[in-house]
C-alpha cells in the first residue's frame, strides 16, 4: 500500500510538470507573482503620441492616465518605460494638461480631480508643490472638500468619492490630513457598510474610502467603519471569489475587484482568507487577463486595466501617515502699562518658537497696531494705554519698548531686533513697556508656574511717597497731553493746630468780659 501511494505522488508530479492538468487548478493554489510584460505592451501600444492614455474615447485623458501612473506604483512598474514617439511620458502629459483637468472656466477648483492628480504626480516625485495648499483652501467647515466648480459633467460638489481622492492625494503627497475631512467620510458611511459615489451605494468608493481612511493615519483596521466595510466585501463577494456593481451582470468587474482586493491589502487582510471554492480576488483577476495583456471581461480598454492591475498590489499605496502631535510651549509675558501697572500673561503655542508680535497677539490683550512695508507690524497701544493706530508714535519720546528677560530671570535686556523678527522659545519671558525703563521685573514661574500671577499694581519705593509724581493713564488724545502729576501738600500735626484755636478763642473772649465789666461800672457811678 506505501508503495501504491508513492506511485501515485510520482505520477501526479509527472502530469503536473508535463501541462496535463488545467492550467487553472494549478493557478488557483498560489500566485507567487505575475508576469505583467504583455500588460505593459498593450499600455504602451495604447499610448497617445502626447505621453498620455485614452480613456472613454480615442484621445488622451488625465484621469485615466493618472489612474495608469497610480497603477504602477501599485505593482513596481517604472512609468518612465512609457515613452511615446515624441518621447513624452505619462508624467509629461500630466504636467501639462492638469489644469484644464482641475479646475472650470471660472478657475474653481475639482477637489476630487485634484486629488487624483495629486496622488498620481506624487508617487513620481513630479507633484506640484502648490496643489495640495489649494485643496486644503477647499476645506468647508462640515470638513469636506468642496467647491461651485461646475464644468461639463464633473462638479466641485461634495461627493464620498472626491472626498476620498482628495484624501487619498494630500496622503500620497505627505501632507497631514484635518481630522474634520476624515470625520467627514467616517459620519457618512451608509448602514450596509458602504459610502455614495454621489448616485448611491457603491463598492468602488466604499474600496477607494477604506484605501484613503487607512492612508490618512488616523484610522486603523480595526475601526468600526473599516470592519463594517469588510464585513459589505464579504458579504458581496461572488462564487468566483471577485466582485461587481449591483448594475453589473457579468461574472467579474475587474475595476470593482481591483480597488476591493487594493482595500483589503491596505487593510492587511491575508487573501488567502478571502478564497471561494480555493480561489483569490488575484486569481478571478488574472483570469480576465487577455491574449493581448488587456484586463477585463465584455468592457476591456485602458481604463479597466490600470484598475484591475490595483488588485496585483503586494502592499498599501500609501504607508499611513504617523499623526502628528501637537507640542504645546509655554512663554511669559509681562506688560507694564503706562500707569504702571504690570499685566501678565502665560501665552501658549505650537512649534519650537513663536515671533514675538505673534505671541503678543496671541495673548489676548487688546492691541492696537499699525503695519508698515518697511518695518513690519508696530505696537501701538496695549489694553486702551498708549497710541492709536492712526497715530503709533503719539507720545514720543515715550514708546512701546520691546524686552526679553535673560536666562537666569534677573534682568531685563532691550531687545536689539523688532518683534516681528525675535523669536520667542519655551520657558523664556518676553516683556513690554512704556517708555525707557524696563518692565516689573518678575519670573517665568511668576507668570507659568503653578500658582500663575496675572496682575501687578503700581509699585511706588518709599522714598517717594512724599515727593514721587504719579503717571496717570493716557487719554484717547493722547497726542495732545502732557504728564499730569499730583504734588504732595504739606501738613500740620493736628494737636497743635486745635491747641492755637483754643488760645485765640479764650483771649476773645476773656476781651468780651473786661468791656462788659467796664460798662456796668460807669452805669453805676450815674
Amino acid at each position: 500500500m506505501q508503495h501504491f501511494t508513492k506511485f501515485l505522488s510520482f505520477l501526479l508530479l509527472v502530469v503536473i510538470m508535463t501541462g496535463l492538468v488545467p492550467a487553472g487548478i494549478v493557478q488557483a493554489q498560489t500566485i507567487p507573482g505575475i508576469e505583467f510584460s504583455n500588460t505593459i505592451e498593450y499600455l504602451k501600444s495604447q499610448q497617445q503620441t502626447d505621453g498620455g492614455f485614452p480613456g472613454l474615447s480615442e484621445v488622451s485623458d488625465p484621469g485615466t492616465t493618472a489612474r495608469a501612473l497610480i497603477a504602477f506604483h501599485a505593482i513596481g512598474i517604472d512609468p518612465q518605460q512609457f515613452v511615446s514617439s515624441e518621447g513624452l511620458t505619462p508624467i509629461d502629459y500630466l504636467l501639462d494638461t492638469y489644469q484644464g483637468y482641475i479646475y472650470d472656466d471660472n478657475q474653481l477648483l475639482f477637489p476630487g480631480n485634484a486629488g487624483l492628480i495629486l496622488a498620481a504626480l506624487s508617487f513620481s516625485q513630479s507633484a506640484p508643490e502648490d496643489l495640495p495648499a489649494f485643496i486644503l483652501d477647499t476645506l468647508q467647515e462640515d470638513g469636506s472638500f468642496s467647491t461651485e466648480a461646475a464644468k461639463d459633467w464633473n462638479s466641485g460638489l461634495a461627493t464620498d468619492l472626491s472626498q476620498a481622492l482628495a484624501i487619498l492625494g494630500l496622503a500620497a503627497h505627505g501632507d497631514p490630513i484635518p481630522a474634520v475631512a476624515v470625520d467627514y467620510l467616517l459620519v457618512k458611511q451608509l448602514q450596509d457598510g458602504t459610502w455614495d459615489n454621489g448616485f448611491g451605494s457603491d463598492p468602488d468608493t466604499t474600496a477607494l474610502v477604506v484605501v484613503a481612511l487607512l492612508a490618512s493615519g488616523q484610522v486603523d483596521q480595526e475601526h468600526d467603519v473599516i470592519q463594517a466595510a469588510l464585513q459589505y466585501f464579504k458579504d458581496t463577494q461572488l462564487e468566483n471569489a471577485a466582485w461587481r456593481p449591483m448594475w453589473d451582470s457579468s461574472m467579474i468587474n475587474v475595476d470593482t475587484t481591483g480597488w476591493i482586493t487594493l482595500a483589503l491589502v491596505s487593510a492587511g487582510e491575508d487573501l488567502v482568507n478571502w478564497r471561494v471554492d480555493n480561489n483569490s480576488p488575484r486569481d478571478a483577476l488574472h483570469s480576465a487577463i487577455q491574449e493581448d495583456g488587456s484586463i477585463g471581461v465584455g468592457f476591456i480598454n485602458v481604463y479597466s486595466t490600470v484598475e484591475a492591475l490595483l488588485g496585483f498590489s503586494q502592499g498599501p499605496l500609501v504607508e499611513p501617515l504617523t499623526p502628528q502631535v501637537e507640542t504645546i510651549n509655554k512663554a511669559g509675558l509681562a506688560v507694564t502699562l503706562p500707569d504702571g501697572n504690570t499685566i501678565l500673561r502665560c501665552v501658549e503655542f505650537s512649534g519650537e518658537s513663536i515671533s514675538g508680535f505673534e505671541f503678543l497677539e496671541s495673548s489676548g490683550l487688546v492691541l492696537e497696531t499699525v503695519f508698515d512695508p518697511a518695518m513690519g507690524n508696530a505696537v501701538c497701544g496695549i489694553e486702551g494705554q498708549g497710541c492709536e493706530s492712526d497715530n503709533c508714535f503719539c507720545g514720543m519720546p515715550n514708546y512701546w519698548s520691546y524686552w526679553h528677560l535673560d536666562p537666569q530671570g534677573e534682568e531685563w535686556a532691550y531687545s536689539m531686533v523688532g518683534a516681528n523678527t525675535h523669536e520667542v522659545t519655551a520657558g523664556s519671558v518676553d516683556g513690554w513697556s512704556w517708555g525707557e525703563e524696563p518692565p516689573t521685573l518678575v519670573s517665568y514661574d511668576n507668570i507659568c508656574g503653578e500658582n500663575p500671577q496675572l496682575f501687578l499694581p503700581a509699585m511706588v519705593k518709599e522714598d517717594q511717597q512724599t515727593t514721587s509724581s504719579v503717571l496717570l493713564p493716557l487719554v484717547e488724545n493722547a497726542g495732545d497731553t502732557e504728564e499730569v502729576t499730583s504734588e504732595p501738600t504739606e501738613t500740620e500735626p493736628v494737636a497743635e493746630s486745635n491747641l492755637s484755636q483754643y488760645l485765640v478763642f479764650g483771649i476773645i473772649v476773656l476781651g468780651l468780659i473786661a468791656v462788659l465789666v467796664l460798662v456796668l461800672r460807669e452805669k453805676r457811678k450815674v
